[in-house]
């Protein structure tokens, strides 16, 4: 089974120029199969793309110039990168290349949940440990340690135990 590269081009009308963003995609790979339309950003309903999410399969790579080009929408660009990350498909971003998904694939030791509709709250392994210890020592909870020895003890900065803290009564 063949992975194929693919490309997405998108202006939001017909009067600007993609030829820009077609050269940049040709550069990361000559062999690349590219989609282009004119189509806003701001919806993921597109022609092109939806013909382009219907082929792409797993082990296959989606290049864009821009992550603005995948979409402007953050919620729905979200859940479309959450979607094909899924998927095993691999997303990469000429212009924002710590987006890639490759990126997170190779951590997958450092587990990162980020959840947008709650305003993008990111939790992490270190603060779900964080918080365990808190509510295990903290007077406020289960133990009997003052603030500043749980912050010794747990071995956090202040602004991180307080914020943990906060969380954890709100």
């Amino acid at each position: 089974m063949d992975n194929k590269v693919y490309g997405y081009a998108r202006v939001s009308t017909k009067h600007q120029s993609i030829s820009r963003q077609i050269d940049n995609l040709k550069k990361v790979d000559s062999s690349i199969i590219i989609f282009q339309e004119a189509f806003t950003g701001t919806k993921m309903d597109r022609p092109v793309w939806n013909k382009l999410m219907k082929i792409v399969k797993e082990g296959d790579t989606i290049v864009f110039d821009e992550v603005s080009r995948m979409s402007r929408d953050a919620e729905e660009g979200f859940e479309a990168y959450k979607d094909l990350y899924n998927r095993g498909i691999s997303l990469q971003f000429i212009k924002e290349s710590t987006l890639n998904t490759d990126n997170f694939r190779n951590a997958s030791t450092k587990s990162i949940e980020i959840n947008v509709s709650t305003g993008s709250k990111l939790i992490t392994k270190k603060s779900i440990e964080a918080k365990k210890k808190i509510k295990e020592y903290s007077k406020d909870f289960d133990g009997s340690l003052s603030d500043g020895d749980v912050i010794k003890l747990v071995g956090i900065s202040r602004n991180s135990y307080y914020k943990y803290k906060g969380e954890m009564l709100a």
